[in-house]
């Protein structure tokens, strides 16, 4: 008998960004339009009985974030197939929408208590301690859930800084840290009670350095890292987003300042200036901080990412030709 191939190509709705197959078949989907689909790349396999949804996935248009939202939905879709465990580490700060600055490179999980731990088949299970109210049901997002499972736990935006502050660089700590306060996820006195909660953790000293340090005014991972690059750098630190005016008025808002020094230091993002207006007026911006008195010192992310000494001595020259 020939048997045709399953032309019902748009997933049901409903479906969150990871599912499973028993999910695919209660919406009314059949084995064999599942492994059409998985045959065509519209879904991937991430392990039995479980996929990803590339179409949950399309309508993001950047790519680093479409990775960012897959590594989550699989993070919570291995919670969902091992219960009691909690989404933890690299994997709850994408979870939580929270950037990192270089991709994980395994689904992190708490193992229940006296659980196996250890990393298989791509999860690293970690034999934390999670205190009363360290950990929390995913939190609500645009477009599809993650998964379709309210069992899943994740650890909460203090707990998950926390983490990855006592295990991760500085530049790190900042980056997720600046994030949770900007986005309001929680209160820096709620960061410092997870701090005080779990004291007895190695790394303990890295997250009394970081804390202090954290700032909701910077305004990226690029400024977040540049900070904690000047604190390791032993340089002056500087104030942070302060408005300058001239005689015409309002001339911008810049991201770091030396006051004294007269030196201004700016973060340049990817894309920033794309758009020749922008440059243009940029460039004016630019003109009249230099006609206050002014030395602009710029960096990218490549910079500083490759090669921080050059941005380093950058800095130093302006602050030295201050002084």
């Amino acid at each position: 008998m020939l048997h045709l191939m399953p032309r019902r190509l748009i997933d049901p709705p409903g479906l969150g960004v990871a599912v499973t197959l028993d999910e695919a078949l209660r919406a009314e989907l059949s084995r064999a339009q599942v492994r059409y689909r998985v045959a065509t790349g519209l879904w991937e396999t991430i392990g039995r009985g479980r996929y990803v949804r590339a179409a949950a996935l399309a309508t993001i248009d950047d790519e680093w974030k479409q990775r960012e939202v897959r590594h989550a939905a699989m993070a919570a879709s291995a919670a969902s197939a091992l219960p009691a465990t909690v989404v933890a580490l690299e994997s709850a700060a994408l979870v939580h929408g929270l950037p990192l600055l270089s991709a994980p490179r395994s689904v992190e999980l708490v193992a229940p208590a006296g659980g196996w731990t250890g990393i298989r088949r791509g999860v690293r299970l970690h034999g934390l301690a999670l205190g009363e109210g360290e950990s929390m049901a995913l939190p609500p997002r645009d477009g599809p859930a993650l998964v379709n499972d309210e069992r899943v736990r994740v650890t909460t935006p203090a707990r998950t800084w926390f983490d990855l502050a006592r295990t991760r660089p500085l530049a790190h700590a900042l980056a997720v840290g600046d994030a949770v306060l900007r986005d309001r996820l929680c209160s820096r006195e709620q960061i410092a009670a997870a701090a005080t909660q779990a004291a007895n953790f190695r790394g303990c000293r890295r997250v009394a350095r970081a804390l202090p340090l954290l700032s909701p005014l910077r305004e990226s991972p690029l400024e977040s890292v540049s900070y904690a690059e000047f604190v390791d750098w032993g340089i002056p630190l500087p104030e942070l987003q302060v408005t300058i005016h001239d005689e015409e008025g309002f001339v911008g808002r810049v991201d770091f300042l030396w006051r004294d020094a007269r030196v201004i230091g700016e973060a340049d993002g990817a894309g920033k200036y794309e758009k020749h207006g922008v440059l243009l007026a940029e460039r004016r911006r630019e003109q009249r901080l230099r006609d206050l008195g002014y030395i602009v010192v710029r960096w990218t992310w490549d910079e500083l990412m490759n090669e921080p000494w050059k941005v380093r001595l950058r800095i130093l020259r302006a602050l030295r030709a201050a002084a």
